[in-house]
């Protein structure tokens, strides 16, 4: 028995949910990141003498980059724990990682994101 999937728009009202056929997107419309990736800085920085105003992944994401994720309930998961993948694949420092403003290091988590 094939069973009709349907999706629920919420439009900000937690008590009104309007029931709204549509199909689940399928990874074909997520963008296709190999490596290596450029990202370009919106917010370019000096850290020492060097400049950054990109940074390139070069390395595959490995499961010991996230051995300490924490999974599962709402709010686990830090920003911290992305500082360290986003080192290694980059090749960077954290104390580079960390000097990202907050759109730069939102375009990197979309980066290690889309190796799930």
């Amino acid at each position: 028995m094939d069973e009709e999937k349907k999706e629920f728009e919420f439009d900000g009202d937690e008590n009104n949910f309007d029931e709204e056929e549509s199909t689940v997107p399928d990874d074909g419309d997520k963008e296709v990141i190999t490596l290596p990736h450029v990202v370009t800085l919106k917010d370019p920085f000096t850290l020492g003498t060097k400049k950054y105003d990109e940074l390139t992944f070069n390395n595959r994401l490995e499961i010991s980059m996230l051995q300490h994720f924490a999974l599962g309930e709402k709010g686990a998961q830090k920003i911290g724990h992305f500082l360290v993948p986003i080192s290694k694949m980059t090749g960077e420092p954290t104390a580079v990682i960390k000097k990202l403003s907050w759109q730069d290091f939102d375009a990197c988590m979309g980066v290690v994101l889309n190796f799930f």
